[in-house]
């Protein structure tokens, strides 16, 4: 499977500030946790435009970290949010976590990488 994020553009588009990353990343963590209770509900209620609204949004904070697997699979399911294809939304939520999961931690031991070849 390939790596959730390309660490060489996060690190450049930030210039390479470790701290700027982390912050950036407890803050997408927070919202991915509200996200996460937002969705089910909003599934729950078959709620499309709220399904839309919420995938929209992790669309554009996983581009932040050029995570084109979670921008790709927030798209989807915006668009199928759209269409009310209800018995995909699931699904598609379910991968969407579980790829903001990897996608944290696989930022969270590049910074420890970084920051340890960069004391060296």
């Amino acid at each position: 499977m390939n790596e959730p994020c390309n660490w060489k553009v996060v690190l450049d588009r930030f210039s390479g500030r470790l701290d700027d990353i982390r912050e950036l990343l407890t803050v997408f963590q927070t919202l991915m946790s509200q996200d996460r209770q937002a969705m089910a509900s909003a599934v729950g209620a078959q709620d499309a435009n709220a399904v839309a609204r919420i995938a929209h949004r992790i669309k554009g904070a996983s581009g932040n970290f050029s995570a084109d697997r979670m921008v790709q699979i927030a798209g989807t399911l915006e668009n199928v949010a759209k269409q009310q294809l209800w018995d995909q939304l699931p699904s598609l939520a379910d991968q969407l976590f579980c790829e903001a999961e990897r996608l944290v931690c696989h930022i969270e031991q590049c910074t420890l990488s970084s920051e340890s070849i960069s004391t060296s």
